[in-house]
């Protein structure tokens, strides 16, 4: 990604605030985002929450068109960020869900006459159909009072679309079916809880309220681009007592000083997915300045802070002092000399401001907290007694002076900045050696006999009398502990979960302004996580799961695999080790598996699980069937159809038409000429086979080849084959009657099975005018053709029916989608 580098954002942050007045602001990767929202979708399968049931419905028809819908499966909603800005009156995430699992069959619909089966797609975890919609979060601020979840609705994005176009209607007029099921889905089902926070306290960094915003990630002259769609989801914190900030300007890339996007650059051995910048000014006048005052005491308190607000904040002493001792300094060579501090005065270091002094102060220098103190202001008054002998045999007499000395204070120590990688706790740590200079000055008015030497004695005397009492009190001056658990977990954190554990994991740590923390989210939620190479397997194939996080102290990883739906009892299998063998057949051309790993650590049950599909082949292909009519009018390309094919591991596909009479042929997709993963279907002219299958065979590296069939007829149907419903299609048969569209309907009709469907469908001609066909023990193929012919050539009689298989599945079209009632779809 060509987000910027920690040195680069750490220089636009020095001497700055740059949260435009937030108390926080946290960043989670889009990356990392959507591990995370995967996992809570896999949880829900093995909970009692529930998932999206599968759909199978028809959609509102257009024109003669009607989409079927069959078991049609959503996957989790994955977040991007292209339509993303920061700009908080148009900030939105775009969301799409993945169709992985079931059929769409569209059915061509005439008044009169029986409807016939036109195309089929195959809907898997690969290549599949997707819909889209757009969160618009402007909508949605959080408050974090009492309990509250951050939540995640997919009924309430707005511009739903489907990127395929069924049955006349246009990609939004689906999108908008799909916008009403989801509206009247139960909220367990519709809505995705990314965060949980109740009641519990953090001193000042309690959260109270955030907004949610989205960042896309910045393209930066020179670097390369990052991945389409990356980004981040954002949330501007305010802390308890605090206050909202600004809308942060959007980031212009001419404009160095303008808002950043916050998550670094990946660095060598080190990768930031989240970030979070705690402000100055809670940092310093929320966090530091109550330690302040209780450790430092004798009246201390700190001056509000005038700067702009774009600054980084410090605490400065506006009122108190120390209170120093007395002392006495006894000097004797030829006379007896004592200096004394003056008892009547009371003696005090203050710690204010004084004319070209700095008072005492707490702020960020060097990328870390300093605290500095220089007075030169105070004026200790002092009592100089001599005594002098005048005879040996007479007293000593006293002289007595009156003066005062000034006193230098110079304190200057550094605080390191030290993060605890294991509970994201930042603490500051003082240098060893911190520097306190002491020194009088002004001694002018005391006896010529303290000349320079004398004096520089009396000032270490006066230094060795304060130093210690000083510095006792300055060394202990702390910066306190900073655990930023509950702003960090807004996202994705669960108090109520015993096996919680953090989602950002801190790394790095440094205070060039504000306080800016950087590292890895991680995804998982349970304190062990499972991992493979990859989500999808083929039939027959294994795949290798690996323990991930402290999963690696868990002594005995207990592995299991289950079917989801709880409706498949052959799911495969998998080793103490961890190596999943996926089974060898299919009754279904997909297969979802869940996969969980179950231990102890610290004496505590911890469970990962991971969600994999199985595959018959490493390639989806759609559709899987087309009917097409031969060119009569209009341009050959009006009459292209456009196939695309998707690879587990990504490599391109190869395409071949197999030998056929239909003179079709095959090109790259004019608009896309170098995507490997599209052709166009180009149709042959009109044919003296009345019937013609075309096979498309599609094959990938390591894996077993897919094939589309696309039925190519020559003639205009006049004939039409119907179910009488007569038998169960429970049964694997259906009972198939010859109707003409005029006329008697003769009796000597040819019936013959086009396309078997797979090694054992069968068709049992009962009359000239009816059949019964059986569909086969392995249904492979998924779809059978039977024809009907009366005569031969231009004057003859032709129809046929499409059977998707299995019969019981498909032989009764569902329920029409009702506006009205968009809710039967979940009670199908």
């Amino acid at each position: 990604m060509s987000n910027y580098t920690v040195a680069e954002l750490l220089g636009w942050m020095d001497g700055k605030s740059q949260t435009h007045g937030w108390d926080a602001v946290v960043s989670y990767d889009q990356r990392k985002t959507n591990e995370l929202l995967h996992q809570l979708y896999v949880e829900r399968f093995s909970s009692d929450k529930g998932y999206i049931p599968p759909i199978t419905r028809t959609l509102d028809p257009t024109g003669n068109e009607r989409s079927e819908l069959y078991g049609l499966r959503l996957s989790v909603p994955k977040l991007s960020f292209d339509n993303a800005s920061i700009d908080f009156t148009n900030s939105k995430a775009d969301l799409t869900m993945d169709m992985v699992g079931g059929a769409i069959v569209t059915r061509v619909v005439l008044s009169g006459i029986p409807s016939r089966i036109d195309r089929i797609q195959e809907l898997l975890p690969l290549g599949g159909p997707q819909l889209s919609m757009t969160l618009p979060l402007e909508n949605t601020p959080g408050s974090v009072s009492g309990e509250r979840l951050v939540t995640l609705d997919i009924s309430k994005g707005e511009n739903f679309k489907a990127n395929f176009v069924v049955s006349g209607m246009d990609q939004i007029t689906i999108g908008n079916q799909f916008k009403l099921m989801f509206e009247k889905l139960d909220d367990d089902l519709k809505v995705f809880p990314l965060g949980r926070l109740g009641p519990e306290s953090n001193e000042a960094l309690t959260p109270e309220s955030f907004e949610i915003r989205t960042l896309k990630a910045p393209v930066i002259a020179g670097r390369a681009d990052v991945n389409p769609g990356a980004g981040a989801v954002m949330m501007f914190i305010t802390l308890a007592g605090g206050k909202p900030g600004e809308v942060p300007p959007k980031p212009n890339p001419d404009n160095p000083n303008g808002f950043r996007y916050l998550i670094p650059k990946d660095e060598v051995g080190e990768k930031f997915t989240g970030s979070m910048l705690l402000s100055s000014r809670v940092l310093f006048d929320k966090v530091i300045r109550p330690y302040a005052i209780e450790s430092i005491g004798h009246g201390i308190d700190f001056s509000p802070y005038n700067g702009a607000a774009d600054l980084a904040w410090a605490l400065t002493a506006n009122t108190g002092s120390i209170p120093v001792p007395g002392f006495e300094y006894d000097y004797n060579i030829f006379h007896t000399s004592i200096c004394k501090a003056n008892n009547s005065e009371t003696l005090r270091i203050d710690f204010r401001l004084g004319t070209g002094d700095t008072p005492l102060t707490l702020r960020v220098e060097s990328r870390r907290p300093v605290l500095l103190w220089r007075t030169t202001t105070q004026q200790f008054g002092f009592r100089l007694r001599t005594w002098f002998p005048l005879h040996p045999e007479i007293e000593p007499q006293p002289l007595v002076t009156n003066g005062r000395i000034r006193l230098t204070t110079v304190y200057k120590v550094y605080y390191d900045v030290k993060l605890d990688e294991k509970d994201g706790v930042v603490s500051f740590e003082r240098i060893a050696v911190p520097r306190l200079i002491l020194k009088a000055s002004e001694h002018g008015w005391l006896l010529d006999i303290f000349d320079k030497e004398k004096y520089e004695k009396f000032d270490a005397h006066l230094y060795n009398s304060y130093y210690p009492h000083l510095n006792k009190l300055l060394q202990h001056v702390p910066v306190p502990n900073i655990d930023t658990f509950l702003i960090r977990n807004l996202l994705f954190g669960n108090y109520k979960d015993p096996n919680f554990t953090q989602a950002l994991h801190l790394s790095r740590a440094s205070v060039p302004g504000d306080l800016f923390l950087m590292g890895e989210i991680d995804p998982l939620r349970t304190s062990m996580g499972i991992t493979a190479d990859q989500s999808l397997v083929e039939i027959g194939k294994t795949l290798q799961f690996k323990v991930l996080g402290r999963g690696a102290d868990v002594p005995t990883v207990l592995w299991s695999v289950s079917d989801p739906d709880g409706t498949e009892v052959n799911v495969g299998t998998i080793s103490p080790q961890g190596l999943y063998q996926a089974p060898v057949e299919l009754k279904v051309n997909q297969l979802s598996v869940l996969v969980k790993a179950e231990g102890s650590l610290d004496n505590k049950p911890v469970t990962a699980l991971a969600m994999i599909s199985v595959m018959k082949s490493t390639i989806a292909v759609n559709p899987i069937f087309q009917v097409t009519a031969p060119v009569t009018l209009g341009k050959p390309e009006d009459y292209y159809l456009k196939l695309t094919a998707e690879t587990i591991d990504g490599s391109a596909p190869k395409w071949e038409l197999l030998p056929s009479t239909s003179g079709s042929y095959l090109i790259p997709d004019p608009q896309d000429k170098d995507n490997p993963c599209t052709r166009m279907y180009v149709q042959g002219p009109k044919n003296t086979d009345p019937f013609i299958i075309d096979t498309i065979e599609v094959n990938a590296s390591g894996g077993a080849p897919k094939q589309i069939k696309i039925l190519f007829h020559s003639y205009t149907s006049t004939l039409y084959l119907e179910d009488d419903k007569t038998i169960e299609p429970s049964t694997g048969k259906i009972q198939l009657r010859v109707k003409m569209e005029e006329g008697d309907d003769p009796d000597d009709f040819t019936l013959a099975l086009l396309e078997s469907g797979g090694a054992g469908g069968a068709l049992d001609i009962q009359s000239g005018v009816s059949a019964i066909y059986k569909e086969p023990a392995s249904l492979q193929n998924s779809f059978a053709i039977v024809t009907a012919q009366w005569g031969s050539g231009s004057r003859g009689y032709y129809g046929f029916i499409v059977l998707p298989l299995p019969l019981s599945t498909y032989s009764q079209a569902p329920a029409m989608f009702d506006e009205n009632n968009p809710s039967a779809v979940w009670q199908s």
